[in-house]
């Protein structure tokens, strides 16, 4: 069986602000197929610089917890946790998503069967493009 790559985004929320205003569009790239959603975390620094951690099914406000997420994805670590929080200075939060892309599966598939490999891969985030 094969596999499409799989990514992390660190998506950051200053002031610990969970909108739900992501959520339709990444329910909408599930339910169409394009990604699969291999777990999803969240970690928070008070302003204190005390670290939380949160799985997305245990999040109660904002409709995290109904993004149906791929069972026995434990992708991200402690390890993970704390080079997130590194990043966030006090009173931030952080959504921590790993997803395959599905829609990449029979490309992959299609360069094994050809012998191929792949020798790079980058990302341009779209914040880079912007002028």
């Amino acid at each position: 069986m094969s596999t499409g790559p799989i990514e992390v985004l660190v998506l950051g929320f200053p002031g610990n602000q969970f909108s739900g205003e992501i959520l339709p569009e990444l329910a909408n790239l599930v339910d169409s197929g394009q990604i699969a959603i291999l777990d999803l975390e969240f970690v928070a620094k008070t302003v204190d610089g005390d670290v939380v951690t949160l799985e997305a099914a245990d999040m109660e406000e904002g409709g995290w917890a109904e993004l149906t997420v791929v069972p026995d994805g434990d992708y991200v670590d402690n390890d993970d946790f704390q080079d997130v929080a590194d990043m966030l200075e006090p009173g931030n939060s952080a959504a921590v998503l790993v997803f395959e892309h599905l829609w990449a599966k029979n490309l992959v598939s299609a360069l094994a069967g050809a012998g191929g490999v792949l020798l790079f891969n980058a990302r341009i985030p779209a914040s880079e493009t912007l002028d």
